[in-house]
């Protein structure tokens, strides 16, 4: 059986894995989408990010302008953001610390790595440059940190409670995101957008074709069983996790 502290540091180092990739994904795609708009509505593309992480209390409060510069500098290392990119990779490596015993060697060394990569990162620097570089750098350690997860992981309580936080997380900012973009209301509604930070385009475009209502999108991200973000699916993936630590706890009897 698992001790408690490490099915909580387990849970936690699935959600902050998340948060690192999704964070960085999210940011990758208003880049590119608000570099081709107007100012005023590319202050409404950053608003939509903020509010789709879960964000827009803590972002108010720090009083930085709403620009990509100000967002991006927030989000990459902001001081006092609780979902930060560095301090998500920051506890990432730190509850695998707790619960090293549970976890293949190769896991700690891959968060380790993402954690070095990002400690020292100087954002005014990145953002002067290419940021967008350093936002693939961070979603492709953050899938290498997946595939030790996927492929070294032993299937059992650690593996079930890391997973369980990943899908927890992944619901959470699925459901912010879509509720963000429809606070602007379908004329200002972005499906491209939302299907991209979500990495669904592709899948959504071979059932539904390229004249998406906001509808459809939001049906899709909830409901589709064989999409890895949908809200359902990562909630049959979350089911799947609890029963198996019940038939672990049942052969322990």
């Amino acid at each position: 059986m698992i001790l408690a502290r490490h099915a909580e540091a387990l849970f936690w180092a699935g959600r902050y894995l998340e948060r690192a990739e999704g964070t960085a994904r999210k940011l990758e795609v208003t880049t590119r989408a608000a570099m081709h708009l107007e100012p005023e509505l590319a202050a409404s593309a950053w608003q939509v990010l903020i509010e789709g992480l879960g964000l827009q209390e803590t972002f108010a409060a720090s009083a930085i302008p709403l620009t990509e510069r100000g967002v991006a500098g927030y989000l990459l290392t902001g001081d006092g953001n609780p979902g930060s990119i560095q301090r998500a990779t920051s506890m990432l490596r730190e509850n695998l610390r707790t619960a090293r015993e549970r976890v293949p060697v190769e896991l700690w060394e891959e968060s380790s790595r993402l954690y070095l990569r990002l400690s020292t990162i100087d954002a005014d620097a990145v953002l002067d440059g290419e940021p967008q570089e350093l936002y693939g750098l961070i979603r492709q350690g953050c899938q290498a940190v997946s595939g030790v997860v996927a492929e070294a992981m032993t299937r059992d309580e650690g593996h079930a409670f890391l997973v369980m936080g990943r899908m927890i997380e992944r619901s959470t900012l699925t459901v912010q995101l879509i509720e963000a973009a429809f606070r602007r209301g379908p004329d200002l509604f972005d499906a491209d957008r939302l299907l991209r930070s979500t990495s669904t385009m592709q899948a959504f475009h071979r059932i539904h074709g390229h004249g998406a209502t906001h509808l459809q999108v939001a049906l899709f991200l909830l409901q589709s069983r064989g999409v890895p973000r949908s809200v359902l699916s990562c909630m049959i993936r979350l089911s799947d996790r609890l029963d198996s630590i019940g038939e672990i706890g049942r052969a322990h009897v």
